[in-house]
């Protein structure tokens, strides 16, 4: 997958879809895996605890970066601030020692699977 659509995928999972146009938005849906391949796939706990600690990390860029994107005068405004809060959402994940794919896969599952979902939940207290 390009650099470019994981990059997609991470803004669009940190911010809701709020920063995201449809047609990424649209891109992203039609990339996720069945749910039940996600539902099959096993994360150790070591990832889930990586993915926990990047993912509030994630939110917290998202949080930071949402009132400057909000009222951003221009769309390149827009645009460059979508991109700084993406680099840094971006790094935040690299540095738990995931890739942007392993964590979009994380995250894919924590949405359609309680147990894995209530684990990420406990690492994140």
């Amino acid at each position: 997958m390009k650099r470019s659509s994981l990059i997609a995928i991470v803004a669009a999972t940190a911010a809701g879809l709020a920063w995201m146009p449809a047609a990424s938005a649209q891109t992203m849906q039609q990339q996720s895996p069945p749910q039940q391949q996600m539902q099959q796939q096993n994360f150790s706990d070591a990832d889930l605890k990586s993915y926990a600690a990047a993912a509030g990390q994630v939110q917290q860029i998202s949080n930071d970066y949402l009132p400057q994107i909000q009222s951003a005068e221009t769309p390149q405004a827009q645009q460059a601030a979508r991109a700084e809060a993406t680099q840094k959402m971006v790094q935040a994940i690299e540095q738990q020692g995931l890739s942007v794919e392993q964590y979009n896969q994380i995250t894919s599952v924590v949405r359609v699977d309680p147990e894995t979902a209530q684990k990420v939940t406990e690492y994140m207290k």
